[in-house]
């Protein structure tokens, strides 16, 4: 059992693992010993970790005066130290800024790509899914709705785009097929890719007056979720 837990790491984004009245860099200083890690190891890995999400005065820094951004990079560094490979994360990502989020995305494919490190994320942020999972379960009470390719999920219930224009003059609007709305200046054209390809949409668009702006936009992954919810009756 000692031997197989040694190569599991774990974040709970509920839950601390460091020890809450003595400063983060202690609580690593432990788990070096616990995990038996080599100095020259512990050395690199920690002062590369500590420049990447910039820990290097936090983390000498009672834990219990931390913020929870704060606390969540060292909560990070300390179950990542010994290289597992394997690793539980949940909700890794409360309590961190935008910028924070994008260097621990970029850390966890980089171990993955680089160490085939494996890693089981728990999230409600669709963002980290988006970014970092090939693979997705999705869970409602206590069921597996959906265990497969992002990809295939996405595109089994991204079923409505919405295509926003904005035209140098009023366009014809009998040249635009599909549901549209204002929006200010613009127009919001909604429609189903299966039905209306955008290949076919886009020229019709084009054809209906001089187009000064436009954007694509597919279904965010939150209401993609929520419309799978709704049809399982969850």
């Amino acid at each position: 059992r000692m031997k197989y837990v040694h190569q599991i790491g774990a974040v709970f984004g509920q839950k601390a693992q460091l020890i809450w009245d003595i400063p983060p860099v202690d609580s690593f200083a432990m788990n070096k010993a616990i995990y038996g890690i080599a100095d020259a190891d512990y050395k690199k890995r920690l002062s590369e970790m500590a420049e990447l999400f910039d820990i290097g005065e936090v983390m000498h820094k009672p834990t219990r005066v931390l913020s929870l951004g704060e606390r969540m990079k060292c909560e990070f560094v300390m179950a990542m130290l010994h290289n597992p490979k394997i690793v539980f994360l949940d909700e890794p990502t409360i309590g961190l800024d935008a910028v924070s989020k994008l260097k621990l995305r970029a850390f966890l494919k980089d171990e993955n790509q680089r160490n085939g490190t494996t890693i089981l994320l728990t999230t409600h942020d669709m963002e980290d899914m988006l970014a970092l999972c090939s693979r997705v379960m999705v869970l409602g009470r206590g069921k597996l709705l959906y265990d497969g390719a992002l990809d295939a999920l996405l595109k089994q219930y991204d079923t409505v785009h919405t295509l926003r224009v904005i035209f140098e003059e009023a366009p014809s609007m009998a040249d635009l097929p599909a549901n549209v709305t204002r929006d200010g200046d613009a127009y919001i054209l909604t429609y189903e890719p299966a039905k209306m390809p955008t290949s076919e949409l886009l020229p019709r668009v084009l054809a209906a007056g001089r187009v000064r702006e436009m954007t694509l936009k597919e279904q965010n992954v939150d209401e993609l979720i929520a419309r799978m919810y709704k049809e399982m009756q969850l």
